[in-house]
């Protein structure tokens, strides 16, 4: 079963044979959803055209998008220690050039 994600914020949801009622992200006054309505897509569709891409912003720290740019656009930092890394925020996408 695939892991569902909401093409307008970009959470995904737990794998489940079909998609969620709503996306209670985007049901936030705050958000939006398209004129067209909810869109759902799963990792395996995002990652055939779409890549996660690095740049760096600083020593030791490095930002990290989508691109095309999907969802809200959101961006991850990774900042790299010699006592070890963290990876600040998060992305809809893993794809080989950050997962390994």
């Amino acid at each position: 079963m695939p892991r569902l994600i909401c093409a307008t914020c970009g959470t995904q949801y737990p794998e489940s044979p079909q998609p969620p009622a709503a996306c209670p992200i985007c049901e936030d006054e705050r958000q939006y959803v398209a004129s067209g309505g909810q869109r759902w897509t799963e990792t395996a569709a995002l990652g055939r055209d779409h890549a996660v891409v690095w740049g760096k912003e600083a020593e030791g720290l490095f930002g990290l998008r989508i691109r095309p740019a999907f969802a809200i656009g959101q961006r991850a930092f990774l900042v790299r220690h010699r006592d070890g890394n963290i990876l600040w925020d998060c992305l809809s996408l893993i794809d080989r050039a950050i997962g390994g």
